[in-house]
């Protein structure tokens, strides 16, 4: 498909009605496989979170979605032990042939307001540094790195921690031991 030179676009919080479009936004841009746990994460991620519904916003052309942003919902604490709202930066895609458009920076800033007008009192991210420069333009600041720490349940584990040079595996290992999560964090 060729880059439309201008189109006019519809921009607005998405609807359970454009998970279909979304999906199929994120297969396209995203590379997803047939057979990957992909659009189950997903659903997990945004719909079934402990924290509620991540908010998300679509960008449509003559109805297709050809824009997402999603942010997830977290919760602090502040030091008198307040819940303080939160949302993350995470999600997003642009259908390629609509990249360069303006779309992710469209999605983001008005995601960002809302959010903030709806009481977010948090908007926050942690960009990789091929997204940060993106993020600096549109008003964004680095607050600060945030130092990491190991802290090893026995002095043996010491060893394998600084001698292991593999990654972790993209997707979990299906197992029948213990509890299914849904079930044992589930109410009772």
């Amino acid at each position: 498909m060729t880059k439309p030179a201008a189109v006019d676009l519809e921009v607005r919080s998405a609807q359970p009605d454009d998970e279909a479009g979304v999906i199929d936004l994120l297969r396209a841009s995203l590379g997803w496989q047939p057979g990957d746990p992909n659009e189950e994460f997903f659903r997990w991620k945004h719909h079934d979170n402990v924290f509620g519904t991540s908010p998300a916003w679509v960008a449509l052309h003559d109805g297709a979605v050809v824009g997402y942003r999603t942010f997830l919902r977290w919760r602090f604490l502040d030091d008198e032990g307040k819940q303080v709202r939160a949302v993350r930066a995470v999600d997003t895609a642009t259908d390629p042939a609509y990249q360069g458009m303006g779309i992710f920076r469209t999605l983001t800033l008005r995601a960002a307001a809302e959010l903030t007008f709806a009481g977010d009192a948090i908007v926050f991210n942690t960009p990789n540094d091929q997204s940060r420069p993106g993020y600096l333009k549109m008003g964004w600041s680095v607050a600060r790195r945030l130092p990491v720490g190991v802290l090893p349940a026995r002095p043996r584990s010491i060893g394998a921690m600084i001698s292991s040079r593999v990654p972790a595996e993209l997707w979990s290992r299906t197992t029948d031991a213990g509890l299914d999560a849904a079930e044992a964090l589930a109410d009772k």
